[in-house]
Order: C-alpha cells, then structure tokens, then sequence
C-alpha cells in the first residue's frame, strides 16, 4: 500500500474514532440494550429510543440500512429469537458491538478501495478495539505475534454447531498433502498427523464424522514462523483472489472467487482473534457489495473454517436472502447479482441437497451508493 492510502486510510480511522455522532449513538444502544436498562426510567428509556432511531434514520452517508446493520455481526442463527438485539455478543465479549459498529463505518468508507492487507488488518483492528475476551483481557492487534500457536478445533458437534464438513476436511488434507500448505492438522495430544491417516481420508475409507465419533479430537495449526510470513502468505490469497475475480466469466463464478478467498484466508488465521468476524462478516461482505451483491447475513460463519468452497457458496446465497429480508441491497449497476433459481444452483454443484437450495438468488436493483 501506498503512503498516500495507508495516511488515508489511518485518517479514516481516526475520524470514526473521533465521531461523535456515532459514539453517541453506540453508547445509547448499550444503555438501552444493556441487563442494567431495567433500573432506566421509561422517560429515559423512551429518550435513548428516539435518539438512537434518529441516527439510525439518517441515511446520506450511509451505504448500509442502519437499523438493521447489526444484523450483520452475529450469526443469524442468533437472530431466530424475536429478542435477539445488537448487544446479543457483548454478554461474552463486552464492547463487540461498538467495536463491529465501527469497524462497518471503516468497511463502507472504504468500499471502493482495493482489497490489501493493511485493509484487511486495519478492519481487524478495529472490529476488536476494546473488546474484552471472556476472561477479561483485551484481544490483541495487528497479525499474530507466533503463527505457529495460533489454532482453532474442528468438530461437526457441540453448542457451537459444526465448523467442519466430511467434504471440507478431505480438501484440507488435500491441501496438505498435495501443495506446500501454511497450515496442519494435529490431535489432542500436539501429534502431526501421519500419512497413513490422511490415505485413509482421501480414499474415503474414513471420514472426519467417523473421526469425531471415535472421541478424536482435532486441531488446524499454523506452519509459518513469523508474522512477515503470514503477510506475505495473506498477499499471496489477495493476489490470487484478484485473479480469479479477473477471470470470472459469470456471477456464480465471482461468488465462488469470495468465498475461496475468505476460506484460506481463515485457514491462515493470520490473527490471534477476531479472525471469523474481520473474514466474514467484515471482509466478505466488502466483496460482496464491491462486485455488486448485497451483504449477506451468515447464519454460521464458524462454517468457514473448514467447509467446502461449494458448500460455502450455498452459504452466501442462503445469507443474502436473508439480508434481503431486512432491506439490504446491491450497491452498484456495474456488476449485478445473480437472478439464479436454485435449479440452475444445482446445475452448478449437482451433489448438492435441493433442499438446501430453495431459495432464487437476489434480484438485480439499480441502487447506487452515495459518498
């Protein structure tokens, strides 16, 4: 990145940083939403509605339907509730929704800037910029300091839902073994998986949901040994999804370009945390609107981790129908949204479930953003 743009974009940041408006605005949401608002008056409370309505309402700089934005930060499964509201994260993690808030202003302000890694890190370091973990430290910025201890569990089970799909895992062993991979697989125990394990995978005679039954525990680790090397490994992804956004000859395939990208990208995990939120939530949806989609509401982005490119792509679909529901649309006429019936889905990717695919893709809008 340029000197020019990294000043740009450090100014960028500093004017959400200093908005008043907006820290108006987020510390009402939190007064209003929080466990504490029960002992407000509902003089008080009815003034936080108001206040936080009239922001909300306000649209001219606005690429993205205020209302709803948050709708974009957590998993739509959350959203099933009719309670469900923007604090829905910050029980475990207290400031996630100013933090993701903000970092959204970041996203839209620099919707026409090229996707770089300064960006990327940039949006990260935001998304999380006072946030507190669930012990009570606070996340740490900018790339991973030890890329080799930076890790997450593969599992199709438990409260959080599966990250992992048969068909996911075969491609990451595939990866591993066939290509100069930047990341492993180890066991409960920090063993490196042997070749006799991963054969096995890939002549699908064991599959990972016969793995998880056999209590055997799974974990993706980072191979690089500095932080240099994961921006130069995050580079490379960028460079490569650039070409095959260069090359995509349909709207399908640009979908397909998306969600590569944010899948290796995750797999690199190039931050200590934080990482689904600035991938998915962040920067797919940047993508999307950048090639003239509607962002997507991702009913588990954890999926990423280790599901299939095809599966992914079914996943983007699904989330931008949802999107649609609550007034989010295309930004730009250049590059429309698919009109796509999930007949013609299937055509693309036969094996899978038609039931996953009752949905037609978004239909094309004439919308332009205003800046």
């Amino acid at each position: 990145m340029s000197a020019d743009r990294m000043k740009h974009l450090t100014d960028i940041q500093q004017e959400i940083t200093n908005d008043i408006a907006l820290n108006r605005y987020v510390e009402n949401v939190q007064k209003y939403y929080s466990t504490d608002s029960q002992s407000i008056s509902s003089e008080i409370k009815s003034g936080l509605e108001n206040e936080i309505k009239s922001f909300e309402s306000k649209q001219n700089k606005s690429l993205l339907p205020r209302e709803h934005r948050w709708r974009l930060m957590i998993d739509g499964r959350n959203q099933t509730n009719e309670n469900c509201h923007p604090l829905e994260f910050d029980g475990c993690e207290p400031g996630y929704h100013a933090a993701m808030y903000r970092a959204f202003e970041l996203m839209e302000h620099t919707i026409n800037q090229p996707l770089t890694v300064d960006l990327i890190v940039a949006l990260h370091d935001m998304a999380i910029d006072g946030v507190k973990t669930e012990k009570g430290s606070l996340f740490a910025k900018g790339i991973i300091s030890e890329p080799k201890k930076g890790k997450f569990g593969l599992t199709n089970r438990g409260l959080s839902g599966s990250n992992v799909s048969d068909a996911g895992f075969k491609e990451m062993v595939l990866q591993i073994k066939n290509t100069d991979a930047f990341f492993e697989i180890k066991d409960q125990y920090n063993n490196t998986i042997d070749d006799d394990f991963y054969e096995k995978v890939i002549n699908d005679t064991y599959t990972f949901s016969q793995m998880c039954a056999d209590k055997i525990e799974l974990y993706r680790y980072g191979k690089l040994n500095s932080p240099a090397e994961v921006i130069k490994q995050l580079q490379e992804l960028i460079n490569t999804y650039y070409q095959n956004i260069s090359s995509a000859s349909s709207p399908e395939l640009t979908l397909k370009a998306i969600a590569d990208f944010a899948h290796q990208a995750n797999l690199l995990h190039p931050f200590w945390d934080g990482n689904i939120r600035t991938l998915v939530f962040l920067v797919v949806n940047k993508l999307l609107l950048q090639n003239g989609f509607p962002p997507a509401i991702f009913n588990d982005p954890n999926r990423f981790d280790g599901h299939t490119v095809n599966e992914l792509y079914i996943d983007i679909i699904e989330g931008m129908e949802k999107a649609k529901m609550y007034g989010f649309i295309p930004l730009s006429r250049t590059r429309s949204a698919p009109n796509l019936t999930s007949a013609q889905a299937l055509g693309l990717f036969p094996n899978l479930d038609e039931q996953k695919l009752s949905v037609t893709l978004i239909n094309k809008s004439t919308h332009n953003p205003s800046h």
